[in-house]
């Protein structure tokens, strides 16, 4: 569990983290937290990147979570391959208006109390979809190690809408991610997405999978891959 941020206190790690060590003074850790924001004003979305330095992609992945069948005229109950990958950039990073000091679920948006929340806007080439543009976002959580210095994040109550080249939509989420700053200054992250029906062919339609990607923290330049499994009506 997260515990929520007092004066003078740094609150404690989520789920993976390393515990953060309490800063001497309210000025210290505003300090720091405020140096760690300077570096790292990225977003993260909802998919699956490329390379990650000396993280294989098997290694990051894992098994992809079961998928809900709800498809139930071109193709029911078949499972189909879902991949691709894209580049975009981040659209937005609004900060919890006690940041550094209090988090905030900014009015219901965030399940989890949240440093800030990010909003991308991307495109590229998937199955299934073809060209796509997508937008997504979702709510962060940032700490810092006042020993070390190394800065990380977990995040979730992702959204993110697919649109493909013939104005067909598809919906999902994701959840459970994390990110850690590395020493390039580039954010290496990753988490699992859920489909959950759209529009026109993708009316219905279920799945999931794991993504992972890297944003620049200077210019939030983000690049991604995904990998899942979908299931659609592909008559429409």
């Amino acid at each position: 569990m997260v515990a929520s941020r007092n004066r003078g206190v740094d609150r404690a790690p989520g789920p993976g983290h390393s515990e953060v060590a309490t800063a001497s003074t309210d000025a210290e850790r505003r300090h720091a937290m405020c140096r760690a924001t300077t570096l790292v004003s990225f977003a993260a979305v909802a998919l699956f990147l490329s390379a990650c330095g000396d993280h294989p992609a098997d290694d990051l992945l894992g098994p992809l979570p079961a998928t809900e069948t709800l498809a139930s005229r071109g193709q029911p109950d078949k499972a189909l391959p879902f991949h691709g990958s894209g580049t975009g950039w981040i659209t937005s990073q609004v900060f919890a208006p006690g940041f550094p000091v209090e988090r905030s679920t900014f009015e219901g948006r965030c399940s989890i109390p949240s440093d800030y929340i990010v909003e991308f806007s991307a495109n590229g080439q998937a199955t299934r979809l073809g060209e796509f543009t997508i937008v997504f976002g979702h709510c962060s959580r940032m700490y810092m190690d006042a020993g070390t210095g190394a800065v990380s994040f977990d995040y979730g109550d992702g959204r993110a809408t697919f649109v493909a080249a013939n104005g067909d939509e598809l919906h999902g989420t994701y959840d459970d991610g994390s990110a850690d700053l590395m020493a390039d200054g580039t954010v290496a992250w990753h988490d699992t997405f859920v489909l959950a029906g759209g529009t026109g062919r993708f009316e219905g339609a279920a799945g999931g999978g794991a993504e992972m990607g890297v944003t620049d923290s200077v210019t939030g330049w983000t690049t991604w891959e995904f990998e899942g499994i979908i299931t659609y009506d592909a008559s429409n």
